[in-house]
């Protein structure tokens, strides 16, 4: 048990803290299996020098705005178009296609779409960022990531290997970097964090 006054770590036992002497709110018949659930104590009454609880991850979608959700989708729609084939050739006797890792930078939009999909997944475990972050700088960082995404896409698009043509693959990596972009730069254009 913790104590509500002091923050002290008591045995569910006891009726009073050993620390401070103030009563523990715990002992109407419960075991230590079904204990009082601890909540974190303001800033106002914990001890000084006590740690800060750290808030718990509790998954919610419900925290997603709209562009969360646009950009986010958007963002999965480029990672798996990562593995499909962007550029191939149609031979009279054989088919060779390679899918949009080819250009080997294409590496840092998957590394960038999954950071972008981990951050989202934070946004909607988390009533506020763990890191520190701001609003305001999360929402830089999301618009940089998906830019660059869409830049890097672009260029792999128009950089095709000579003597192949595009496939489905690249369409739909292109067009969901682009989808992914739209409204986390609006937002920062317009001065807006959602």
């Amino acid at each position: 048990m913790r104590c509500a006054q002091c923050n002290e770590v008591n045995a569910w036992t006891l009726a009073q803290c050993r620390s401070c002497g103030a009563p523990l709110a715990a002992s109407t018949g419960s075991s230590p299996g079904q204990g009082v659930r601890s909540e974190a104590a303001p800033a106002s009454q914990r001890a000084p020098g006590a740690p800060e609880a750290s808030p718990a991850f509790a998954f919610d979608a419900r925290r997603w705005t709209f562009a969360d959700r646009v950009t986010g989708f958007a963002t999965l729609v480029l990672l798996v178009s990562l593995f499909l084939p962007w550029f191939g050739t149609d031979g009279d006797f054989f088919n060779v296609s390679v899918d949009g890792m080819w250009h080997g930078y294409m590496v840092i939009v998957l590394i960038l779409a999954v950071v972008v999909l981990g951050y989202l997944v934070l946004r909607a475990g988390f009533v506020s960022l763990p890191s520190g972050f701001s609003v305001t700088t999360a929402g830089h960082l999301l618009a940089g990531a998906v830019g660059l995404n869409l830049l890097l896409a672009a260029i792999s698009f128009a950089t095709k290997p000579t003597a192949t043509s595009w496939q489905y693959g690249a369409y739909i990596g292109l067009a969901a970097a682009i989808v992914a972009v739209i409204l986390p730069v609006r937002s920062v254009m317009a001065g807006r964090h959602d």
